[in-house]
């Protein structure tokens, strides 16, 4: 029985399984198009891609994304990171599969699948992917260092007044 979730949770992670010659423009940013769509139709809104202390949403590029062959793969999108988390608090986040389809030039991902249950093959395969993306939290962790240090040393210094820039070289926002 096909079921939707009445509205995807902010922090959820979702797998679509698609075929990859459907999706639009170039083989190399096909993981990012879909995201846009299925951003648009779940939690209608725009894909946060820009990492941000406010949040952002990952997208994990799987095996195959860039084929040229008319295959259907997994990609994997976290929705509304704004940190690291656990093993154990990924487990307990809800994760929803949905089977993306094409009609009349237009994607369709409302066909909800399943919530997988946390013993299910696709469940316990994602979470061999870190939450909001390794690299992608390397770079905020980098960057709350930074401004904790930037922080620290305006402290001592006795210049407590807020930074002069709002983005730094990675083009992060910083808290005013």
């Amino acid at each position: 029985m096909e079921t939707r979730p009445p509205a995807l949770e902010k922090l959820c992670r979702v797998v679509v399984y698609a075929r990859v010659t459907d999706i639009e423009g170039d083989s190399l940013t096909r993981p990012v198009t879909l995201g846009y769509d299925v951003c648009a139709q779940l939690h209608l809104r725009d894909l946060h891609n820009q990492i941000t202390f406010e949040g952002y949403d990952a997208v994990h590029c799987l095996p195959h994304f860039d084929s040229p062959k008319y295959i259907k793969i997994y990609i994997l999108f976290d929705f509304g990171v704004t940190g690291s988390l656990s093993k154990d608090e990924l487990a307990q986040l809800p994760h929803y599969v949905f089977l993306a389809t094409r009609h009349n030039g237009a994607w369709s991902v409302n066909k909800f699948i399943h919530e997988h249950e946390l013993t299910s093959p696709i469940h316990q395969r994602t979470q061999d992917y870190t939450w909001g993306g390794k690299v992608e939290q390397d770079i905020l962790e980098e960057e709350r260092l930074l401004q904790q240090t930037e922080f620290s040393f305006q402290a001592v210094s006795g210049d407590v007044s807020p930074l002069p820039h709002k983005q730094n070289f990675l083009g992060l926002s910083r808290a005013s």
